[in-house]
């Protein structure tokens, strides 16, 4: 039997699906190198599909969200949250006990509670015009701190309906998904 490569999934490939099913994209841009020719490249596909106006760019790295936003100062953006996180970590039965964790947690934190007081601040700060997080990260009290500093909310990965809902009543803006036919026919996003 000869082997056969696997398909990858290009962006372009991944543009013209959400067109033909009418959705837009929440496309997370990841590792810490090149940020700046990977921001172009993204922004140029994105212009070229006709599609900048349907995306959504992610990533825990501030790095990728700066260098969108030089390429395309519109375009939305959204750091994956690590402040969202920092609440649960000192309550998580394993986390609270690693070090590395509890240090960036207490970090992250101050540098929340430093927003807060500066909310105008936030998004600048950031570099994003939006937070993004773990579903059941997603809490009334966070993002009513989040919409209140005039940034749009991203949750990953929602799949199934009872959760889409409860996100939906707390007005979050987007959604990651796995099953995206599912939870559009079940109208609750």
């Amino acid at each position: 039997m000869k082997a056969t490569r696997a398909s990858v999934c290009r962006l372009r490939d991944v543009i013209a699906l959400a067109k033909r099913h009418e959705v837009n994209l929440v496309v997370e841009l990841k590792g810490w190198v090149k940020e700046r020719e990977l921001a172009k490249l993204v922004v140029g596909i994105l212009e070229a599909e006709g599609f900048i106006g349907n995306a959504m760019i992610i990533s825990f790295n501030p790095a990728h969200v700066y260098w969108i936003r030089v390429a395309h100062a519109t375009l939305p953006t959204a750091h994956i949250a690590p402040h969202v996180l920092s609440e649960r970590v000192a309550a998580h039965p394993t986390l609270k006990h690693v070090p590395f964790a509890r240090a960036a947690a207490g970090l992250v934190q101050w540098l929340w509670q430093w927003a807060a007081h500066h909310p105008s601040l936030l998004p600048a700060f950031l570099g994003a015009t939006g937070v993004s997080t773990y579903s059941p990260f997603m809490t009334p009290e966070i993002a009513a701190r989040v919409h209140a500093a005039g940034l749009t909310t991203n949750v990953w990965t929602v799949n199934c309906e009872h959760e889409a809902a409860r996100l939906r009543a707390l007005k979050v803006n987007a959604i990651t998904t796995d099953v995206p036919a599912a939870l559009l026919s079940a109208a609750v996003f």
